[in-house]
């Protein structure tokens, strides 16, 4: 006599994982400002951060300062790391290349790569070297 069985198996993904796994193949973003000595400036930072994030619906980012005002670079691009991102895209809000985008970004992209060979950084280029933000200026130019 043969005995067929069947089994049902249900395979339940914890949140924690599930959390992880969408961490994983996500970018998280960084926006990158100079940070200044002048606490209205790095608080029109954080203004134009909170605007941004009502405007897109976008929640995937966060501000950071090259020096001088916390959270460092060094430090943001640790804790998106510590998050479980493993997709990193670093937007320099400078509008001019410069030291900072040339060699001071990047310097601490490599510290995160070489450290965590498993994360992807990508840097942008600065807002002049953007064909969005030429768009936006001749819009600015061309309006009555």
């Amino acid at each position: 006599m043969v005995r067929i069985i069947a089994i049902t198996v249900h395979v339940y993904i914890s949140t924690d994982l599930k959390y992880h796994l969408r961490m994983e193949n996500e970018t998280f973003s960084l926006l990158i400002f100079h940070g200044s000595a002048l606490p209205e400036a790095n608080a029109a930072a954080v203004g134009f951060a909170e605007r941004l994030k009502e405007r897109i619906g976008m929640t995937d980012f966060s501000i950071c300062f090259l020096k001088g005002v916390a959270p460092e670079l060094a430090m943001a691009l640790e804790e998106v790391v510590a998050r479980g991102f493993r997709k990193i895209r670093l937007i320099p809000l400078f509008l001019l290349p410069g030291t900072h985008t040339r060699k001071d970004i990047p310097a601490a992209a490599d510290v995160i790569k070489k450290t965590y060979p498993h994360v992807r950084i990508e840097i942008l280029d600065c807002l002049v070297e953007m064909p969005e933000f030429l768009e936006l200026i001749g819009n600015k130019l061309n309006t009555p």
